[in-house]
């Protein structure tokens, strides 16, 4: 695009293109628009065709003005214009007309010319003033032109401007929120290692003391024999809890290997499965076949998946069926959340391997769903819980660089999907 530096003043010199096929008219008009006035002296390049004149697009000087002949020897009325309009966007148009042609000349204004002129009033002095004004109204419209366009282009980047700022507030918000997290782990994990070591070992005495005692009261003894069960038990929870928090507190590197899916589950349903013939509660699996290797720590996994199927059994109380499936595929954005954030473990595209437990409970209430992973949150402090679990198996998940998602289903019941990187894909992260 030429840039043009305009006067408004009398004295500066026009560029016109003069598009006329009448040789007497195009005389009369150069000698009006060449002639010494106010000590400038207009230029005029005549054309009796369009043809001609389109040729005219590639001159280095920009011209200011074309006066045009609507009807030519290979073009007429309004294809004129159009076809001269298209080829100098931004040069003043004055269409010059005869009395037939005053309805297009007409439209020509509506749809770009600056002014028309009649031929049968050639007024000299008047003409040239009209092809001034002209030119001083294309001046203005197109410099509003290009501040609109340069508005238009300030706009865009103020929205993207605010919509990115928008995500960065949104990203530092999670990213505070998981500092927050990490803190918060940190000091829990000191605190579970310093109280583990202290109270394993009073533990480990109480129960050497309660299976001593179990060998003298005799068989028939009932009152004695279930306080010393009951006291068996407590220390087994009080174990347990010990046990979660060293695993919670603990940093040992993983041992990852390729893995296959399908044997940890089936480890991990046996631990489980006196407590789902208990709670006589089935358990559906559906591994996907040809399931890709899960590059795992094949303890930690199998741990991952006892908790989950456990907590799973705990929320449906009792009958019903657990749900487990397995399946290998691209993940789409906005399925879960995943991906939306810098940190994020995956992003849209990636090929995971995805396993779903879904139980068919009540669901988790909105004021709790947000505090499951929070250490030592429980609703079930009543019946043993520790508050550890879901914490533990998220610290794991995490450590795998995978993703775990706790979410109540539409149907009913919660599903718990974790997304773990294929074999291939882990080495080439690695």
């Amino acid at each position: 695009m030429q840039t043009r530096t305009f006067q408004t003043t009398e004295a500066k010199a026009l560029n016109i293109l003069l598009v006329e096929d009448n040789p007497v008219e195009q005389k009369m008009l150069e000698t009006i628009f060449t002639a010494n006035r106010g000590g400038s002296r207009n230029h005029v390049t005549s054309a009796e065709t369009l043809a001609a004149a389109l040729e005219q697009r590639g001159r280095p000087l920009a011209f200011d003005l074309i006066l045009l002949d609507l009807n030519l020897p290979d073009s007429e009325g309004f294809h004129t214009f159009e076809s001269i309009q298209s080829a100098f966007p931004e040069t003043a148009i004055v269409v010059l007309t005869g009395t037939r042609d005053e309805n297009i000349a007409m439209e020509t204004l509506r749809c770009g010319a600056q002014d028309y002129w009649g031929k049968g009033s050639l007024e000299p002095k008047l003409l040239v003033r009209v092809c001034r004004y002209a030119v001083e109204r294309k001046r203005i419209e197109i410099e509003l032109k290009h501040a609109n366009e340069q508005l238009k282009r300030h706009e865009e980047a103020l929205l993207e401007t605010l919509e990115s700022l928008k995500k960065s507030n949104e990203d530092l918000r999670a990213t505070r929120l998981q500092l927050i997290q990490a803190a918060k782990l940190e000091v829990v994990g000191r605190l579970a290692a310093g109280i583990a070591h202290e109270v394993k070992n009073p533990l480990a005495m109480i129960r050497m003391g309660v299976d001593y005692f179990f060998k003298y009261i005799p068989a028939g003894e009932k009152t004695g024999r279930f306080m010393l069960e009951s006291m068996s038990e407590a220390v087994g929870r009080a174990d347990m809890v010990i046990k979660e928090m060293l695993d919670f507190s603990s940093q040992q590197a993983l041992v990852i290997q390729p893995e296959a899916l399908a044997p940890l589950v089936e480890r991990a349903l046996f631990f489980v499965k006196h407590e789902f013939d208990k709670r006589q509660t089935h358990f559906e699996m559906q591994m996907q076949e040809n399931l890709p290797l899960a590059f795992v720590d094949k303890t930690r996994m199998e741990q991952v998946l006892i908790n989950l199927m456990t907590n799973a059994l705990q929320a449906q109380q009792s009958g019903g069926t657990i749900h487990l499936k397995t399946s290998f595929l691209e993940l789409q954005p906005g399925i879960l959340p995943v991906g939306n954030r810098r940190g994020d473990p995956f992003v849209p595209g990636d090929k995971v391997i995805r396993l779903d437990i879904e139980d068919e409970g009540p669901g988790i209430p909105a004021d709790v769903l947000g505090k499951i992973f929070d250490p030592f949150f429980t609703t079930k402090r009543a019946e043993g819980g520790t508050g550890l679990g879901l914490s533990v198996v998220k610290n794991i998940i995490e450590m795998h660089g995978g993703f775990l998602c706790i979410r109540n289903r539409s149907e009913g019941g919660v599903c718990a999907t974790v997304l773990l990187k294929p074999a291939e894909a882990a080495r080439g992260a690695a």
